[in-house]
């Protein structure tokens, strides 16, 4: 397949630096709030109220405000609104792009549509399906209402600084609530999977990175309940003009106007590449999604052009790129276009690639590939080296498991980092991991990693065996691996291992460190538990990695190792060899080659008790999970034990997903206000202040099946305040 531009050349920044970020969809929720707030009042509570300014909803910070301008629709509302849509949309109707037609509307009114020509005809044309519409009135507040429900859902109304909870709208003498909030449930946007033809991408690609191109489609599916288009008479003649029909489709028009501020690594760009994989491992979490999450399923490749025009966005110089669909992240290595795309990447960019794969794609051309585009990081899903076992669990061809059993060797020749990836199934036991570690440890790889099986309740992996039982063996077996290899090993999810098998759940114990690397020349071992850094007393793992970051000179380390105390000294300057590469493994933080898995920190302290003291809160309640109780609870115990008696926890379970996942990073809005709603009927009280830890939303500040973490403050009218906290889910 061959790419329709010079890819390989250095990317050119497709965008004037004055548009902002997101522009089109400013401009046109703009328009439309101007639209609303013109024709109608406002209501919260009901109370009148009158918007100022909008801004976009995110994770957390400043944002960027608008302003809202009322305006009058001189032609008709629904023209008006028609207008705004047009403006940032090309409509399709019936899958046919109709770029004028005149339309009727249920209630009798009509009107027409004339859009430009695209700006930039050679960009891939982003398309979407309009989704099925919710019960909607013609009438003005009934359609007021159904569409500022939906731009809620993507921006929030301010008076000066001040948040405005809208919930009604006014329009002469008539009061029409705004569709309820329901975090329990996801807005129908139709299929996950990619549609045949390639035309027009999933809604679920952007339902939880670019939700305002759902809001799009969610008020296009509002006016196409409301009219039936034909043809424009005075566009086309009448023997060429088609037929009357519906609705289906549109495509964003400018996209300059759809940039977004970015951190631009080139994974940004390189992560479109894995939408398909080449093996179908029996145990992949993959085949247990649900079919409405906020992810879409791809069927093939990402098509030449889409990449191309991906890459001419791509602005690492102006921090900004297109905005991002998520795809599935399958296997890296095997699309055709890969050495294209990795050298125009390189071309802009000298950070680390960092790709995981399960290694059948590793070929000597592609090895090669790898070599030219340094610095490059992988993490191979190994499994077993027993060649017939690894055919059977990851339905692969012979040749593919021998390319990726023999890959390892000429990766260890041309000092290319590696890291290896296990899965402690019944059929791949920890012994099975050893086997593969006597082989493979004198290539020196970097770490290993080690996941306790995890599966939702749809996935077809039959589970013949005590779920607990085997991550409790799995966590006590890789314990004791730890003394016999100098590679280190980490399990996932770490705060399994450190409920089960330490007293302390902070403690901060080391689970080894990267081969090469100062922290091994210092003479640490796996289980050694860092008392002192320097002058600093240390009691969490969190301390260790932020104050090994900071050494700037050889510093003594006191550690306890069994009964004993020793003194190391870690000389940040020390010489160093394959494979330690620097402080990142991919994306695992290793400070000067320090291995410790995440925990909970001072840091994470202060923001709770800073939430409750500008609240005033007397009845906080803090979100955990299953997983993690036992962790916030000691921690609250140590570092806040003024809060201690004040603080409620609520358990959330991952009833979204099921089967036996148990962490708050991939509970979704809908299980957290299931849980808080039956903590209430329970205790027969309600919080004045709910803590969310953060770290199971995107930037955009959206859960796994795309809803905001705000709705649960809009459902249940009680502050909530997202806590940034330290990630636990990474190790």
């Amino acid at each position: 397949m061959t790419s329709s531009v010079e890819i390989a050349q250095p990317v050119v920044p497709g965008s004037d630096p004055e548009i902002r970020s997101r522009h089109a969809f400013r401009r046109y929720a703009g328009e439309v709030l101007g639209l609303i707030a013109g024709d109608a009042t406002l209501t919260v509570d009901g109370r009148d109220v009158h918007p100022t300014g909008f801004r976009l909803r995110s994770h957390t910070g400043d944002r960027e405000v608008d302003p809202i301008l009322a305006r009058h629709p001189a032609g008709g509302l629904l023209q008006a609104q028609v207008a705004a849509l047009t403006a940032a949309t090309f409509p399709q109707v019936d899958g046919e792009m109709r770029p004028s037609a005149r339309w009727t509307a249920t209630d009798g009114a009509h009107g027409d549509w004339a859009v430009p020509a695209a700006p930039r005809p050679a960009d891939f044309a982003f398309g979407y399906p309009i989704p099925p519409a919710p019960p909607v009135s013609a009438d003005r507040p009934g359609l007021h209402a159904a569409v500022l429900g939906v731009l809620l859902d993507v921006v929030e109304l301010l008076d000066g600084a001040s948040v405005l909870p809208v919930d009604g709208v006014r329009a002469g003498d008539r009061h029409e609530p705004l569709p309820a909030v329901e975090p329990e449930t996801h807005p129908d946007l139709g299929g996950r999977l990619e549609l045949p033809g390639g035309k027009l991408q999933p809604l679920h690609t952007v339902a939880a990175t670019e939700p305002s191109i759902v809001a799009l489609a969610r008020h296009w599916s509002i006016v196409a309940a409301l009219l039936v288009v034909a043809p424009d008479p005075m566009r086309l003649p009448l023997a060429d003009a088609p037929a009357p029909g519906r609705l289906t489709g549109f495509v964003l028009r400018d996209l300059s106007e759809w940039q977004v501020e970015a951190e631009c690594h080139p994974s940004e760009i390189y992560e479109y590449l894995a939408r398909v994989c080449n093996v179908a491992c029996q145990f992949c979490y993959l085949f247990g999604n649900p079919d409405d999450l906020a992810v879409a399923r791809g069927k093939k490749v990402i098509a030449a052009d889409e990449m191309d025009t991906r890459l001419r966005y791509f602005d690492p110089e102006g921090s900004r790129t297109l905005f991002k669909s998520q795809w599935e992240i399958n296997e890296f290595l095997v699309d055709p276009k890969l050495p294209q795309v990795l050298r125009a990447l390189r071309a802009v960019s000298d950070r680390e690639f960092y790709f995981i794969t399960n290694g059948s794609p590793l070929l000597p051309r592609v090895i090669d590939l790898l070599d030219e585009v340094r610095p490059v990081t992988l993490v191979i899903s190994t499994n077993t080296v027993d060649a017939p076992l690894r055919q059977q669990v990851m339905n692969e061809r012979r040749t593919q498991t021998e390319t990726a059993l023999t890959c390892l060797q000429q990766l260890s020749e041309r000092r290319i980092p590696f890291g290896l990836s296990f899965v402690a199934t019944p059929e791949l036991p920890i012994e099975r991991l050893a086997e593969a570690l006597d082989k493979i440890e004198p290539l020196r790889p970097a770490m290993v990693r080690v996941n306790l099986p995890g599966f939702t309740r749809s996935h077809p992996y039959a589970l013949p065996f005590d779920i607990t039982q085997a991550w409790e063996r799995s966590a006590r077996d890789i314990a004791d691996l730890r003394k016999r290899y100098r590679t280190p090993i980490v399990i996932i999810p770490s705060a399994f291992e450190a409920n089960t098998l330490f007293d302390d759940p902070h403690e901060p114990r080391i689970a080894g460190t990267v081969p090469g690397s100062p922290a091994a020349a210092a003479g640490f071992e796996p289980g050694d538990v860092v008392e002192k850094i320097g002058m600093f007393t240390i009691s969490s793992r969190a301390q260790i990695q932020s104050l090994i970051m900071t050494l700037r000179r050889p510093s003594r380390i006191v550690v306890r190792r069994g009964d004993q105390r020793l003194e190391l000294t870690l000389d940040p300057d020390a010489p160093t060899e394959y494979p330690y590469t620097g402080h990142l493994i991919g994306k695992y933080v290793v400070p000067y080659g320090v291995v410790v898995a995440p925990s909970l920190s001072m840091g994470d302290a202060r923001g709770i008790e800073a939430a409750v003291a500008a609240t005033g809160a007397r009845r906080p309640w803090l979100l955990t999970s299953p997983l993690m109780e036992v962790q916030a609870r000691s921690f609250i115990a140590r570092w806040l034990p003024a809060l201690a008696g004040d603080l409620h926890y609520t358990v959330v379970a991952n009833e979204y997903l099921g089967g036996n996942i148990q962490v708050l990073d991939m509970a979704t809005v809908g299980d957290m206000h299931r849980a808080i709603r039956a903590d209430i009927d329970r205790s027969g009280t309600r919080p004045d202040l709910i803590l969310l830890p953060g770290t199971g939303f995107n930037q955009e500040g959206r859960d796994i099946a795309g809803r905001h973490w705000g709705d649960l403050e809009r459902a249940l009218r009680v502050p909530v305040r997202l806590l940034d906290v330290t990630t636990q889910f990474l190790f």
